[in-house]
């Protein structure tokens, strides 16, 4: 009782700072989408670089590499709020520099811990409802505080570095795991190019590409939707999550009682529409409306509700071998090329066209990995 107390309390912490950076890289990209969509890429960079490290220090214990993570994680949303905040003659240009680097090495070292129950992270009605209810109101909260103007995201930033920090207090509770990861790191790269795992990966790109779409190009264009308010931003994502929590078990229970979930064509599509949907939005009621049913209707990929605190869980958070590493490279793989893409985009055409060609791309990307990886006895719901 106490190890899942001290774990749940540790996520409690982990996803509060993640929350409430949310807005960190619609800061950055005030400045330009090409550098923003460049700088995404360079974290990821690190990431597939420092994974196979990260995955065999496992060998010798969990709870090194998840402090180290953390600590990371910290560094790099103090380093961005001392760059926007100009102290110490601090300048933006290193500060994004070093968020990036200390996210990246973060999503390298930090494994969510496999106690975490991917059935809890899919189906709210098994998480305390008090707690999700305090996730969804975070980014209301935090767009509420950033309409006081600078130095508001200052404060944010340092405010997440904190949240963050404070999950380590109880890691110290948590079990040392040793996870019997057995590739070297050149090992690793070898497999990830090797014929038999090539359906996996290919997959694992392609949820890459979709996921740098729904994490990173998807605030973007909310934020240019509402106007750029950030108060607008932060209801919109809070009145999703609220409407998600509330209907998800509702109507996954509906399709399941259907046909639709028996056909991979039919699951594709599903997967495919939401980012179609997307290319239609004008308003913030149309945003809520397709994320709403992006989160609801359409099949599961890994995010469950709360892609900002679940999204390196490549198996969903329930364990950590050879193909869980294999599986997190393919998306940062993807994830930067489809930054590769935006960037150039953006300096050849307009910035609404270079948001709606790289929603497209998710379209094809999430419709390709629902064939890779679709099985006919297992429910995608």
């Amino acid at each position: 009782m106490i190890i899942s107390s001290a774990l749940s309390l540790h996520r409690f912490f982990v996803r509060t700072g993640l929350m409430v950076g949310v807005f960190a890289w619609i800061f950055i990209f005030q400045y330009a989408l090409a550098g923003t969509a460049l700088t995404y890429a360079l974290m990821h960079d690190v990431t597939l670089l420092l994974t196979p490290l990260s995955a065999r220090s496992l060998r010798n214990g969990s709870r090194r590499p998840l402090m180290i993570g953390i600590l990371l994680a910290s560094i790099a949303f103090a380093a961005l709020a001392l760059a926007f905040s100009g102290s110490a003659g601090a300048q933006i240009g290193l500060g994004v520099l070093a968020f990036a680097l200390c996210m990246g090495s973060y999503r390298a070292c930090y494994w969510v811990p496999y106690e975490v129950d991917a059935s809890r992270v899919a189906h709210p009605k098994h998480r305390h409802l008090v707690q999700e209810l305090f996730f969804a109101f975070v980014p209301a909260c935090v767009g509420l505080v950033l309409m006081l103007g600078y130095p508001a995201p200052v404060w944010v930033l340092f405010l997440a570095a904190l949240c963050v920090l404070s999950s380590i207090i109880p890691l110290l509770r948590v079990p040392n795991v040793h996870e019997g990861f057995s590739w070297g790191y050149l090992t690793t790269f070898r497999e990830l190019f090797a014929a038999r795992h090539q359906k996996m990966v290919v997959a694992a790109i392609m949820d890459g590409v979709s996921g740098a779409a729904l994490l990173l190009f998807w605030p973007i264009a909310i934020f240019l939707i509402v106007g750029w308010s950030y108060a607008l931003v932060g209801i919109i994502l809070s009145a999703t999550f609220l409407i998600v929590l509330f209907s998800r078990r509702y109507i996954r229970r509906l399709i399941q009682s259907s046909s639709l979930h028996d056909s991979v064509v039919v699951q594709a599509a599903l997967a495919a529409s939401s980012w179609i949907f997307r290319l239609t939005v004008a308003s913030p009621l149309g945003a809520v409306m397709v994320d709403s049913y992006f989160y609801t209707g359409t099949p599961i990929r890994g995010t469950g509700i709360d892609p900002f605190g679940y999204d390196q869980a490549a198996d969903r958070g329930s364990y950590v071998d050879e193909y869980t590493a294999l599986k997190e490279i393919g998306l940062s793989i993807g994830k930067i090329l489809v930054c590769l893409v935006a960037a150039y985009l953006a300096l050849r055409i307009s910035l609404p066209l270079t948001l709606m060609s790289i929603f497209a791309l998710a379209a094809l990307a999430s419709s390709i990995s629902v064939f890779l990886t679709w099985k006919k006895d297992a429910l995608p719901y």
